[in-house]
């Protein structure tokens, strides 16, 4: 019996502050230079244009940012919003004004609203002035989707007075002559004060050291709705003074902060190993989202393209003639998602734009290599390159590939690639019959000589083509029929060969392998033929009770092939899957194949694997996940876990199962037990018509019954928590009747409600 389950602040009350202005403040105004001032133009309408990242020969698109720059108003309203990220209204803080406008509004709205200008020791305050730091208004502060804040003690503060001491401190005495802490409203001014009764100006940080509040450096003024630079970086104040983070809308514009409360400039949203469309890119000068393609650079001066969303590129993308690589998201490595690469290499599967990057697959099909250049980031074109497993040549296209491997004119060179672009050096290579040789260092191909290579001697003709030279000794055979191979030199050959134009192979021994070359584990590294001792290609190979394909250069295949028209599978090791899923990759879909054949499956039924689990699979061969009725009848295949397609969709049988907050019963066989009773887990429990289970006070077939609510269970012989009491045989709700129950007499009216008697 198995059990499954598959279950899956208050908010305070925001007020809205106004600021009374009360005490006049001499020399009191906040100078209010807009978030984006300096970038605006004189009409209030111009574009703001990202700054140009260059990166070797790249070139970023410049004037990707199209902002919208307003007029601020005199007067604010609060703008209630319902999107998901807070719409801070034009009130008071602007970022179109120019700082002589911001400077005026403030002045007409702030300049009164602080105590004293000038204490009685003759200290002065002055207004804080920042390079774009929004003027405070009498408005109200727009409060939408802005959380986590706490709001000042509304009482307002009057007819007591600031002083200072020695040391510059300041502090307010109210009128009872007591040192004022905390937050405070004094004449229409939200301040605060230590324990100590100190005035708090400048920042108020959380023990983390993080920006908590800013209040005004002179008057101690905290500082709401508006925009402000500290060490370098950027804030947004909401209405409790507090930074906002994540994504917001401010004045029409697209912002982001940290979760520190910084302003992402010149940067990507999110955290480091956010998904390419989940983090977006802000300009280095406006911190508006880029909302156009082009190249960018982030802080650490990597190259990225962008989308028309700001979110990352990844993959191959041409720009301006040339083809450039943006690294896709790696399980592995998810940091440097979408940023330019260089000095390396990628493969290219048939209609991809990117190198397989989950998984344990073996890529298959590749159709195109490139090598981008370490300095430019481009794919380099007509040129050798040497990589970490040998020399590549990168053609007009940029691509190294050849659909077929075999001899090329390369710079007047006769030389030889393989299919996946190396060159062979150093190498012989046997070639539709054909023995060549090639220069370990030129790569040329070897012609008019006699050499001696691994030990045997060949002789190469006008064209090259390869015959074997004499040799004194050659093939030998010991008591146990095992073959050797001895050279000119009279010592036994060992590892590769090839022998009268014949690939062969010797064991460290010199013993010459026949039939399968492979581990204790059944991995299998080639097969050779029993009689010749010729290396086998293009054909199945049973080694150690599994199969497997061996193909053109002798080495078992892994992956999803077609083989003589049909749709196979090999894992990591090369078995061919047989009764059991392949999956090419974690996040790939698995698909069935079959037991005997090893034909993958893509037809609608129910299959079986080696393990016993069962399966069903939908019209396309992929698996069935979750509730499914099946010829009436209906069934549950697991679905969940940490990916969405791995180990998933096997049938659950003789279990009770807890889906989506219902239970359920499946029998042996699957099915969803329906409109019967069940006993299991030692209990009753009844399911409806469509598989729940019935739960509380019911009537089944005329009789009131009880089940739990939380299992299913049905209750005889107790008190149910509904406080009736249901017969210890029939289930059924005891009602007019006297009963003693555990030594306590009970009588049970006509509806089943108890009484001791």
């Amino acid at each position: 019996m198995k059990v499954h389950s598959n279950f899956t602040g208050p908010k305070s009350k925001k007020r809205l502050i106004a600021f009374s202005c009360a005490t006049a403040l001499a020399s009191f105004a906040f100078i209010a230079r807009p978030a984006f001032a300096e970038e605006a133009k004189a009409d209030n309408a111009s574009n703001l244009d990202t700054t140009t990242a260059t990166t070797a020969n790249v070139e970023t698109t410049a004037d990707l940012v199209e902002t919208k720059v307003v007029e601020a108003p005199v007067t604010t309203e609060n703008v209630a919003s319902t999107e998901n990220t807070t719409n801070v209204s034009e009130q008071a803080s602007t970022s179109t004004a120019s700082s002589e406008t911001a400077s005026e509004t403030a002045s007409t709205t702030t300049s009164e609203s602080q105590a004293p200008a000038e204490s009685a020791s003759g200290q002065t305050r002055e207004a804080v002035t920042t390079d774009r730091a929004a003027g405070e208004t009498a408005s109200e502060p727009n409060e939408t989707n802005v959380t986590g804040g706490q709001y000042y003690n509304e009482t307002n503060v009057t007819g007591g007075q600031y002083y200072s001491d020695d040391q510059g401190n300041w502090y307010y005495k109210d009128a009872s002559g007591k040192n004022l802490t905390g937050d405070q409203t004094i004449d229409g001014v939200r301040v605060s004060f230590r324990e100590d009764g100190k005035q708090i100006k400048g920042p108020d940080f959380y023990w983390s050291g993080d920006l908590r509040r800013y209040f005004d450096d002179n008057s101690g003024q905290l500082q709401t709705n508006r925009y402000l630079e500290y060490k370098g970086n950027w804030y947004y104040l909401d209405a409790t003074g507090r930074p906002l983070t994540g994504e917001q809308t401010i004045n029409g514009q697209e912002v982001y902060f940290n979760n520190d409360g910084i302003q992402i400039k010149g940067d990507f949203s999110g955290e480091s190993y956010s998904y390419p469309d989940q983090t977006f890119y802000y300009d280095p000068n406006s911190g508006a989202r880029v909302r156009k393609e082009g190249l960018v650079q982030n802080k650490k001066g990597q190259t990225f393209y962008i989308k028309n969303d700001g979110s990352k590129f990844t993959g191959i993308r041409e720009i301006d003639g040339n083809i450039y690589y943006f690294k896709a998201r790696e399980a592995a490595s998810p940091v440097d998602t979408g940023v330019l690469q260089k000095g390396i290499s990628i493969l290219l599967e048939e209609g991809q734009n990117s190198p397989r990057s989950y998984g344990y697959g073996t890529p298959i099909n590749i159709t195109r290599r490139y090598y981008f250049d370490s300095v430019t980031g481009q794919a380099v074109k007509n040129r050798y390159v040497q990589e970490n497993d040998g020399w590549y040549y990168y053609g007009e296209d940029g691509n190294a590939i050849r659909p077929q491997n075999g001899e090329a004119n390369i710079d007047g060179q006769i030389v030889y690639l393989y299919a996946n672009g190396r060159q062979a050096k150093g190498e012989l290579v046997l070639d539709n019959g054909i023995l060549r040789y090639y220069d370990p260092n030129s790569g040329a191909r070897v012609t008019n000589t006699t050499l001696t290579i691994n030990g045997m001697t060949y002789r190469f003709d006008e064209n090259g083509v390869g015959t074997d030279a004499p040799n004194p000794n050659g093939y030998y055979s010991d008591d146990n029929g095992n073959w050797y191979y001895k050279n000119a030199n009279g010592d036994n050959l060992t590892g590769a060969q090839i022998i009268n134009g014949q690939k062969v192979f010797f064991r460290d021994n010199g013993q010459q392998v026949k039939g399968a070359y492979g581990n204790s584990y059944g991995d299998l590294y080639a097969f050779y033929d029993v009689n010749s001792g010729n290396l086998v290609t293009n054909r199945y190979i049973d080694y150690m009770g599994n199969w497997f394909y061996v193909g053109k250069d002798g080495k078992p295949i892994k992956g999803p092939r077609n083989i003589d028209g049909q749709d196979v599978f090999f894992n990591y090791r090369g078995v061919q899957a047989k009764g059991e899923f392949g999956q090419d990759g974690v996040y790939m879909p698995e698909y069935y194949y079959d037991k005997d054949n090893g034909r993958k499956v893509i037809e609608a039924g129910f299959v079986k694997d080696n393990r016993g689990l069962t399966y069903y699979l939908d019209e396309k061969g992929e698996k069935v996940l979750g509730l499914h009725e099946i010829n009436g009848d209906l069934y549950y295949f697991r679905q969940g876990g940490a990916y969405k397609y791995t180990q998933l969709g096997d049938m659950w049988q003789d279990s009770i199962n807890y889906i989506n907050g219902k239970i359920y019963y499946f029998d042996q066989f699957g099915k969803a037990a329906k409109n019967r009773f069940v006993f299991t887990e030692g209990a009753w429990h009844y399911f409806y018509g469509d598989g729940t289970a019935a739960t509380g006070a019911v009537q089944i077939n005329g009789q009131k019954l009880y089940f739990d609510t939380n299992h299913g269970r049905q209750v005889k012989g107790a008190f149910a928590p509904d406080g009736h009491y249901y017969d210890e045989n029939s289930g059924e709700l005891v009602t007019n009747q006297t009963r003693t129950i555990k030594g306590v007499t009970y009588h049970f009216d006509e509806n089943g409600n108890a009484t001791k008697v």
